[in-house]
């Protein structure tokens, strides 16, 4: 359920549209993928006096509207108060979910007026009925994992690759699904090999995967990052396998600590490999 680009014949509050001065309405969503399901938390707010009045009246409500065409799925969430949670079996939707938050009308109002209205609808006053939209949001499309686990191992949410020319050194891309890791050819020769060994494959990990990560999580601090990638495959992957808050350890703690926790403290893993062979080397 897509409303960017619906007419309506009344002012109506959301981002992309000139119908209001100032006023803004936001929405805003975190959410946790279980086993079976999907948990949401749902945070409303808007500074427009005259839509808050008639919330605070109970004439209008927040409203969160769910959507899956693969499934014909259909959910409407109804909340008074600007917070709303809720959670869906994962049973019920696939592929794709569609997030649209919303400031509905409970019941018929007259003479609706707004000061901060733009100049086409300066004067004016409108009669509006039950179920008209004051205001909208239409949020991520939400990408549903057939499988939360399905990168739950160390490399799974990376890619190792072989540089096509001959001089490329080192690159991480995770503009995909998965985190992209380019290494020139002798080094991608020396990681393909050394992982056919289970004792070296901690020591390679702590060279390649462990940097490359922290690089991944370096630019996540950037400014507008976390929007841009929070729906990621890789992203999920991490939020939903890490025990802790994910997002408030990433803008609060060490990268270099967290990294080794995402991915299972490869430094110690390594240093331990390393001990094994040198061990078996003296004997």
């Amino acid at each position: 359920m897509k409303i960017n680009n619906r007419t309506f014949n009344y002012p109506v509050l959301a981002a992309g549209r000139d119908d209001y001065k100032k006023c803004a309405f936001e929405a805003d969503f975190n959410f946790k993928q279980t086993a079976d399901s999907i948990i949401f938390d749902f945070d409303f707010d808007t500074d427009c006096a005259e839509i808050n009045n008639l919330i605070a009246s109970g004439k209008a409500e927040y409203i969160v509207h769910f959507e899956c065409s693969a499934t014909i799925f259909r959910k409407i969430l109804k909340s008074a108060t600007p917070q709303i949670s809720t959670e869906i079996k994962l049973s019920r939707v696939k592929n794709v979910l569609e997030i649209v938050a919303a400031i509905v009308l409970k019941n018929d109002v007259e003479n609706f007026y707004c000061k901060d209205w733009s100049e086409d609808f300066s004067g004016l006053k409108f009669n509006l009925s039950k179920g008209n939209v004051l205001a909208y949001k239409t949020l991520p499309s939400l990408k549903i994992s057939d499988n939360p686990d399905n990168f739950a191992g160390n490399e799974s949410i990376f890619t190792v690759c072989r540089a096509f020319l001959e001089e490329s050194k080192f690159e991480v891309d995770f503009g995909g699904e998965r985190i992209k890791i380019t290494l020139g050819n002798a080094e991608y020769d020396f990681f393909v090999n050394a992982n056919l060994n289970p004792k070296l494959q901690p020591v390679v990990n702590s060279l390649v995967i462990l940097p490359a990560l922290i690089y991944v999580l370096e630019e996540l601090q950037t400014e507008g990052a976390l929007e841009d990638y929070q729906y990621k495959d890789w992203f999920l992957s991490l939020k939903n396998n890490y025990s802790a808050d994910f997002v408030d350890d990433l803008k609060n703690k060490d990268l270099f600590e967290l990294a080794q926790e995402l991915i299972q403290l490869p430094m110690a893993r390594a240093f331990e490999s390393l001990q094994k062979i040198y061990g078996e080397d003296e004997e």
